[in-house]
């Protein structure tokens, strides 16, 4: 619902902020969310290195391998 901007304004500042938390927790899912955030708003200089820890995390995790290819 909030990820899709339905019942509130999106503040990707604040989100970045709170997958950043979860990201050092090595949690592959944020990792991940957290390299899309940033890949869209045009930082893919970002956006990789998340990738990569979600695949270090999550070697099967085929979205994040796509990411970063």
């Amino acid at each position: 619902m909030y990820a899709n901007g339905v019942g509130g304004d999106r503040d990707y500042g604040l989100a970045i902020k709170h997958f950043m938390v979860a990201a050092e927790r090595d949690h592959a899912d944020s990792q991940y969310s957290l390299g899309v955030l940033l890949q869209d708003q045009r930082r893919l200089p970002d956006a990789l290195p998340h990738y990569r820890a979600a695949v270090e995390a999550r070697p099967t995790y085929a979205e994040a391998r796509l990411r970063y290819a």
